[in-house]
Parts: C-alpha cells; sequence; structure tokens
C-alpha cells in the first residue's frame, strides 16, 4: 500500500496547527470578533497581508489588524480552505468569497472562483456574475459570458441587467455571426432600447469604470506611503490597513451614482451600432416603427440606415455582393447561395457562402433554353423559355423545393395583335 503524498501530509500538518491554536501569531479582527491565524500561512498565500508584514507598519508590532468589507463567515471559510485544502465554495456563497480573496489578494482562490463561476452561469446567476465580473475585472468570466449572451440573446435581451452592458460588449454581440437570434427584430429592437435605457440605470456602466480608476488610485497612494514609512506616524499607517477599503468597491454606492452625459454617449453610439445590425432582414412593420422613433429622427445617418433597409427588398442586389446587413447570422434557417452554371446550363451548382462548399443541382427537368436563375423572397427560382406550338413559345418557371425542382408556372406567350 503506497504512502499518501507529501502535500497531503503537509497539509494534514498545517490543519492540525490549526484546529489546535497551536505556535499562533496574529489575529485578524473582523466586526467584534477577533481570529487567530499564522503569520507565515497569510503572507504565502495573499498578496495583501504579505505587503502588511513587510510594511513595518503598527499593524506588524501590534499582532493584529482589523479587515472592513468581509465577514467573520468569509474570512473563516478562506482559513478553511487555505489550511485543509477542502473546496469550500457553494452557489450560495461563492460570490462573496470571491469578492473577499479579490480583497485579500488571494491569487490561487481568484483562480478557483473564476472557474466555480463560468460553471455556474446559468438564468438564474447570470446576473450577479456579470456585474461582479466587472467589477474585479474578471475576463476570463467576462469571456465566458459573453457566449452565454450569444447563445441566450433572445432569453435576456429584455433583462435590466442586459441593459448595462458596455457598447463595446453589445456591440460585440450585434455583430457577431454566432448570435442566436430567430428573427433579427428582436436584436434592432434592443439596439433601440439600449441606447434609449433610463439614464439612473446607464450610469451603472460608468460606475464600473469609475470602480477601476479608484482602485488604481488608491493602489498608487498605496504606494508611495510605503515608501515613506519612516516619515509617516503610526496613527497614519494604522489608518491605512485598518480602512482596507482599498481594495475592494462599494458597489450600492457607485451603482447609485449618476453620470449625466452618459445617455447622450449611448446616442452617439447608435449609428454605430445600427451598422452591425442585419436591418435589411428586419420585417418592413419594424423598420417603419423604427423609422417613427425619437432616436432615428434625430439621427441623420441613423434614418439613412433604416430607409436604406426598408428599400432593400425592391433593389437588385442579387447579381452581386450581399451587404453586410443582409447577410444571415448562423443559426438562420436560410444560407447565403451563389448559383453558377456551364455555358449550356447542362451543370448547375451552388455555392455555400457561409461553409464555402459547392453542391450540385441536377437540371435534368429543366427544358428550358435561355436559362435564367432568380432569387426572390429567399428562394431560388429557375426561368426560362420552352419549345412548343406557340408562335413565341413558354414561359417556364421553377422553384427549388427540398432537393428538386417544382414547376410554379407555365406561361404560353402569344403574339400580340396590332
Amino acid at each position: 500500500m503506497s504512502s499518501p503524498p507529501i502535500c497531503t501530509e503537509i497539509v494534514k500538518c498545517l490543519e492540525s496547527f490549526w484546529s489546535k491554536k497551536q505556535l499562533i501569531d496574529f489575529t485578524v479582527k473582523i466586526d467584534k470578533e477577533s481570529i487567530e491565524c499564522h503569520r507565515f500561512i497569510l503572507a504565502a498565500c495573499s498578496d495583501f497581508f504579505q505587503a502588511l508584514f513587510n510594511s513595518g507598519m503598527k499593524e506588524v508590532t501590534d499582532n493584529f489588524v482589523t479587515l472592513k468589507d468581509i465577514s467573520v463567515a468569509e474570512f473563516e471559510l478562506i482559513l478553511k480552505a487555505i489550511y485543509t485544502g477542502v473546496d469550500i465554495l457553494t452557489l450560495d456563497n461563492f460570490i462573496e468569497v470571491w469578492r473577499a480573496v479579490h480583497q485579500l489578494q488571494i491569487h490561487f482562490m481568484i483562480d478557483l472562483c473564476e472557474k466555480f463561476a463560468i460553471k455556474s452561469i446559468s438564468m438564474d446567476k447570470w446576473q450577479s456574475i456579470y456585474k461582479n465580473a466587472h467589477l474585479l475585472n474578471s475576463k476570463p468570466v467576462l469571456t465566458d459570458l459573453h457566449l452565454f449572451m450569444l447563445q441566450n440573446f433572445e432569453k435576456i435581451c429584455h433583462d435590466p441587467t442586459f441593459m448595462l452592458l458596455q457598447f463595446d460588449e453589445i456591440h460585440d454581440l450585434i455583430k457577431s455571426q454566432d448570435l442566436v437570434a430567430n428573427i433579427e427584430d428582436s436584436v434592432l429592437e434592443t439596439v433601440i432600447n439600449w441606447v434609449d435605457h433610463d439614464e439612473n440605470i446607464d450610469s451603472c456602466d460608468d460606475a464600473f469604470n469609475q470602480a477601476s480608476n479608484i482602485e488604481d488610485e488608491v493602489e498608487t497612494n498605496d504606494t508611495k506611503e510605503n515608501n515613506n514609512g519612516s516619515d509617516l506616524k503610526d496613527e497614519e499607517t494604522d489608518t491605512d490597513f485598518m480602512n482596507n477599503e482599498c481594495v475592494t468597491r462599494d458597489t450600492n454606492k457607485q451603482d447609485n451614482e449618476v453620470d449625466n452625459t452618459y445617455l447622450s454617449t449611448r446616442k452617439d453610439k447608435l449609428t454605430e451600432l445600427l451598422t452591425s445590425v442585419r436591418t435589411c432582414l428586419v420585417s418592413p412593420s419594424v423598420l417603419s416603427r423604427m423609422f417613427k422613433h425619437r432616436l432615428v429622427i434625430n439621427n441623420n445617418d441613423a434614418k439613412n440606415i433604416i430607409f436604406t433597409a426598408s428599400l432593400y427588398p425592391a433593389l437588385d442586389f442579387r447579381h452581386g455582393q450581399w451587404p453586410s446587413s443582409a447577410v444571415h447570422r448562423l443559426c438562420s434557417e436560410y444560407k447565403h447561395c451563389v448559383v453558377y452554371t456551364s455555358d449550356n446550363s447542362n451543370y448547375i451548382y451552388v455555392l455555400d457562402a457561409n461553409e464555402e462548399k459547392s453542391y450540385y443541382i441536377s437540371n435534368s427537368c429543366l427544358l428550358q433554353r435561355e436559362l435564367q436563375f432568380v432569387s426572390f423572397n429567399n428562394e431560388l427560382y429557375a426561368v426560362g423559355m420552352q419549345n412548343s406550338n406557340y408562335p413565341n413559345g413558354i414561359c417556364r418557371m421553377n422553384v427549388w423545393c427540398e432537393g428538386e425542382w417544382v414547376e410554379v408556372l407555365l406561361l404560353p406567350l402569344i403574339m400580340p395583335v396590332g
């Protein structure tokens, strides 16, 4: 029987020292509670405590520090994970633990929390995960949230949290070919709603950025104070670490701050957003309604985009490159195809523009001469002349349907009288 790995035995020793409170040499005070710890463990795992112990501040000589914005339960969970190596994350606590380990700068636990958050993204949890991923600047979680939003766009686009998306986030969503939207109407309406969203809620977007700026400024000030530590009074240095909000964010306060210029900033993004919407695929009724919307009325570029889209069905784009505003997304039941034939139309091929593959179409039932192909209302038609007893022949039209040509029109051409 093989012996347990050395790392397992080391963890058991640490757990024993913690549970028996042996060689305790530091105290963390939270609210009115005192939690006894080991300096070495705290410094080894936490950049925050490592900086504290190397600072020469009053807390070092007094052997205690007071933490704010972390609860006793959260800190004890973190200690349990550090001393025992057990997984302490649950759906009920991972958000709070994530914020706490970010405050204490325990990087391996930040990584664990991010992985747990990614695994927990769902219709019930995505809102809180999104807000905290922004506040903690978690790029891995935000990346997976982007994929979640692409797949669930129509389910979440009316959610108040969706209206908090920053411009780059909503722009990346609506311009993506991978966006799952059954109809483009919902994409256009979401863009208008996002631009026109309530000013007080819009300001949360700036609050995310302000939070990052506040943290950068405080960390810079801390660095300066640490460098000049010998010139500071004990009372001043004590305040710096006891008020350790330097690595936290007061979200309740910042989420309610209002930037009166933000709504106008969103309005300035309207044209850029509309150019990423497949406006030519939007229904005429929605285009007509949006053309009368005050945001569009007051924006000449937006008016031109909506007006051009409304004319698209009547314009002949079928013999050239599709405009980007008419390209179906990958989730669509339709495909963009290029039809090409040999000189005598004996061979007919369709090129799938998305997959860049060619498919052969049988022409065995196409008896027409002077064959022409027409795309109309997302269907492919073959039109040509067929020899007959009529002086001018017969015009015959077939439509490609479920893998075969189906005749839809047979029209004799009669010589006009007079």
